[in-house]
C-alpha cells in the first residue's frame, strides 16, 4: 500500500471527526441559544432558554437610547425583580432607571459594576444595593454559564466566558430538551434545568423582568398556593441563628470599593438586607461592618424573624419574595425617619399558626 493511499485514508478519517464538530459549531453560531454571540430584541425568554442576566444587562445597558441620561440603578440577584421603577420613582424623583442586576449576583459583581460604570461617565445619583450572606460571601466570578459574570464589566476572561456556553450547548440534555421544546413548543418535566416553564414579562428599557406565571398562578390558585408552599417548604417554628460571619479582608475591600464609588458620585444610596424565607439572620458583625462602611442610616436589615418573613404569602418560593414586600421596604427605607430601622423582630421562640 501506497503512502498516498495511507495519507488518503487519513485524511478520510479526519474529515470524518472533524464534519461533525463544524456542523455542531454552526448550529451554535446560527442558532445562539443563550443570547451571547448576535445582539437580540428583547432577551427575555427565546424557545424556553434562560439568558445568562449578568450578559443581558450589560448589553442591554450599552445599546439603551437613553444611556447617557439614566442616573438610577439597582444592583443585586434576581430578588431584586421585585423592586419595580414604577413604585422607587416616588421617592427618587427619577424615571431614568436601570436594573443592573444578574442571577446569582455576588459582591464581586456589584463591585465590578460600579466601577465600570463610574469609569465610563456614567452618573449615579441613586443607588439601591440589595444583598444578603450569599451575596457578601461571593467574592470572584461563578460556576455555571447562567452566573458567570460578562467580562467587559468584571474584566474576566471573554475565551472562557464563551467556552462555558458551548460546553453547555454540547451537553446531550441540554440538546435534546431544546430541540424537542423548539419543535414542539411544550414544556415537559425532563428539560427543568434547561428548559424554563415559566412565562417571564419583560421591559427593555428598564431591564425590568415580571414573574407572569406565578403572578397568574397566585390569582388563580389562592391560598392554596401558599399551603403548598409551606407543605414543600416548612416554616421554621424556632427563629434560627444568625449566619456565619462573611465579611473578610477581601469583602471589605470590595465593599470599601463600592463606598468609595458611591461617594464620589455623591450618590444618594440604600443598602436591603434581604428578608429571606429561610428567617436566617445576617450575622451581627457583618451588619455592623455595613453600617461603618456606608453609614448606619444607608444599611436596612430585613432579614431574621420579623414581620415580613414569617408571613409566607409574601413569597413567592422559598428564594423570591413578592413585589408587595419590595414597596413596603421602598417605604420604610426612604421614609424621612428611617435610618437604618428595621421591621418589628418577632419573639424568636414563636410557633407559627
Amino acid at each position: 500500500m501506497s503512502t498516498t493511499d495511507d495519507l488518503r485514508r487519513l485524511a478520510g478519517r479526519l474529515l470524518r471527526l472533524t464534519i461533525p464538530g463544524v456542523l455542531w459549531a454552526a448550529a451554535y453560531l446560527a442558532l445562539d441559544p443563550f443570547g451571547v454571540v448576535w445582539r437580540h430584541g428583547d432577551y427575555c425568554c427565546a424557545h424556553g432558554v434562560q439568558y445568562n442576566r449578568d450578559y443581558v444587562s450589560t448589553e442591554q445597558y450599552l445599546v439603551h437610547p437613553a444611556r447617557d441620561s439614566l442616573d438610577a440603578f439597582i444592583f443585586g440577584s434576581s430578588r431584586t425583580d421585585v423592586y419595580h421603577a414604577a413604585d422607587w420613582t416616588p421617592y427618587i424623583h427619577s424615571s431614568r432607571v436601570f436594573h443592573f442586576n444578574a442571577f446569582g449576583e455576588g459582591l464581586f459583581g456589584v463591585a465590578t459594576k460600579l466601577r465600570w460604570l463610574d469609569a465610563r461617565g456614567a452618573r449615579l445619583r441613586h443607588v439601591l444595593i440589595v444583598t444578603d450572606t450569599g451575596m457578601l460571601s461571593t467574592v470572584g466570578d461563578q460556576l455555571g454559564h447562567l452566573y458567570l459574570k460578562d467580562p467587559r464589566t468584571s474584566g474576566t476572561s471573554p475565551l472562557a466566558f464563551h467556552a462555558a456556553f458551548l460546553k453547555a450547548f454540547a451537553t446531550p440534555k441540554f440538546l435534546t430538551a431544546y430541540a424537542d421544546y423548539r419543535l414542539f413548543h411544550r414544556w415537559r418535566p425532563y428539560m427543568l434545568g434547561f428548559i424554563t416553564p415559566d412565562e417571564v414579562g419583560y421591559d427593555r428599557a428598564l431591564n425590568e423582568r415580571y414573574l407572569v406565571s406565578a403572578d397568574r398562578a397566585i390569582r388563580e390558585r389562592g391560598d392554596a398556593y401558599f399551603a403548598d408552599l409551606e407543605r414543600a417548604h416548612p416554616r421554621p417554628r424556632v427563629a434560627p441563628a444568625a449566619a456565619p460571619a462573611v465579611i473578610g479582608p477581601t469583602q471589605r475591600r470590595m465593599l470599601l470599593d463600592i463606598a468609595s464609588v458611591l461617594a464620589r458620585q455623591h450618590s444618594d444610596y440604600r443598602i436591603v438586607v434581604n428578608p429571606l424565607y429561610d428567617e436566617v439572620p445576617l450575622n451581627p458583625a457583618d451588619l455592623a461592618q455595613l453600617r461603618e462602611i456606608f453609614g448606619a442610616g444607608a444599611v436596612f436589615d430585613f432579614s431574621g424573624a420579623n414581620s415580613i418573613t414569617r408571613d409566607v404569602h409574601n413569597y413567592y418560593e422559598s428564594s423570591h419574595y413578592r413585589p408587595a414586600v419590595a414597596r413596603s421596604i421602598l417605604r420604610e427605607i426612604y421614609a424621612p425617619t428611617s435610618a437604618g430601622r428595621a421591621p418589628d423582630r418577632h419573639d424568636p421562640e414563636r410557633a407559627h399558626g
